[in-house]
């Protein structure tokens, strides 16, 4: 089983606060094909934003695009990887 979380299924509450605490540090969020809309998950990159990190989004539609610092249009399997040869390439 990948290491997922299927539509219907609950976060463990460890998980979820683990997450909540990165958020709140980050410098950076990525966001990867996603609606936008699931609940708790979906308000981290506003308080990632909200905290000062960039945000970039790999997906078929800007589903936050309001905060998004960086959008790649098109499935995450080829933009996601692009972007990762890019910043390889600045290092």
């Amino acid at each position: 089983r990948p290491s997922v979380i299927w539509f219907g299924e609950q976060l463990k509450y460890e998980e979820l606060q683990n997450a909540s605490r990165a958020v709140e540090t980050a410098d950076l969020v990525l966001i990867v094909g996603t609606s936008g809309a699931v609940y708790p998950v979906a308000q981290f990159p506003y308080v990632a934003k909200q905290r000062g990190a960039k945000i970039v989004e790999f997906n078929l539609e800007n589903a936050f695009g309001d905060i998004t610092d960086l959008f790649f249009r098109g499935i995450a399997e080829k933009t996601l990887p692009n972007f990762v040869d890019e910043i390889i390439k600045l290092q």
